[in-house]
């Protein structure tokens, strides 16, 4: 198995709770739409992520040692694990809006992974 293939992970649905296992196991996934999770790679696009919160993704990104676990709705990162951050490290969802399909992907991602807001991210 290749690592881009292994990066991918399993095909599942978003309507049950394979998801939510997935992604607070940070394993890589894809679905038959636009919700997926993989490790982030040198050259994979930031999608719509606003200006204002890329900066703080690259510093994340960086501090990683450039393996950094994130979650996709279409090319857009809606949601990444930094490790960097805190004891056990944390998630970071950017505050931002989106279209109707990325911010349902957002909703799943608030009840899946334990946040507080805190300087324009959902921590």
């Amino acid at each position: 198995m290749t690592t881009a293939t292994r990066n991918r992970g399993p095909k599942i649905t978003t309507r049950g709770k394979d998801a939510a296992v997935l992604i607070s196991s940070k394993t890589p996934f894809h679905t038959h739409g636009a919700l997926h999770a993989k490790f982030m790679r040198v050259g994979d696009t930031l999608g719509s992520l606003p200006a204002e919160y890329r900066p703080q993704f690259a510093e994340d990104w960086l501090a990683s040692g450039r393996e950094m676990y994130v979650v996709f709705s279409y090319t857009t990162p809606i949601a990444w694990f930094a490790p960097s951050l805190g004891h056990d490290g944390a998630w970071r969802i950017p505050d931002a809006k989106y279209s109707v399909t990325t911010s349902r992907h957002q909703g799943k991602l608030y009840r899946i992974a334990p946040v507080a807001c805190k300087d324009g991210y959902r921590v």
